[in-house]
């Protein structure tokens, strides 16, 4: 079934929705960190990434720190988006510690300028809603949209997972046209992939 395409201007009561949404999903959901850690051999079995972008989680977002801690202990290599300007795909830089981290725009945490840039075979994604089609709601920036477009153009093929609250799941994404599909979602209760 395919996702449903709306206009911008009737994306942001669908993101309020989500917001609330997933702020109950956490109050219900304190150690959601560590059920999806455990999928990190699943991850690694499946795909076998040798680099994984995560994000340093804000406000209620389900937090992939766990499960990066976990797929570097199976040898991953770890990154974190470092936010550029608007309208801007996010480049990658190496994670070492959380010392190292230095301030990021909306709140975020990222590494230094001065970290490797890596291009990474998994990205851990953030965000408000999801499908079983694959697609995300996000925040409206298109940060995540536009370093998938420009990864793709560039002929870097990688995983992209959704990182989420299962109650955070509806029937269909609003979706506009530069919106990009997902690999998959991982939730508290498995992965799903589109």
């Amino acid at each position: 079934m395919a996702a449903e395409e709306i206009s911008e201007t009737e994306k942001p009561a669908c993101r309020i929705a989500a917001q609330q949404m997933r702020a109950i999903a956490a109050q219900k959901n304190h150690d959601i960190d560590k059920k999806i850690a455990r999928f990190a051999d699943d991850l690694m079995a499946r795909f076998a990434p040798t680099s994984v972008a995560g994000y340093w989680p804000i406000r209620d977002e389900v937090s992939p720190l766990r499960l990066m801690a976990a797929l570097k202990h199976a040898g991953c290599h770890l990154c974190l988006p470092e936010t550029g300007a608007p309208q801007t795909p996010l480049t990658f830089r190496a994670f070492g510690s959380e010392a190292e981290l230095v301030d990021g725009p909306y709140k975020t945490k990222q590494p230094p300028p001065t970290a490797d840039i890596l291009l990474p075979h998994l990205i851990l994604t953030p965000l408000l809603a999801f499908d079983k089609q694959g697609y995300r709601l996000g925040y409206g920036g298109g940060f995540y949209d536009r370093t998938l477009a420009a990864l793709e153009a560039e002929g870097h093929s990688c995983i992209s997972l959704g990182i989420a609250y299962d109650e955070q799941e509806v029937q269909h994404v609003p979706i506009g046209p530069y919106d990009r599909q997902l690999t998959g979602i991982l939730t508290n209760s498995g992965l799903y992939l589109a």
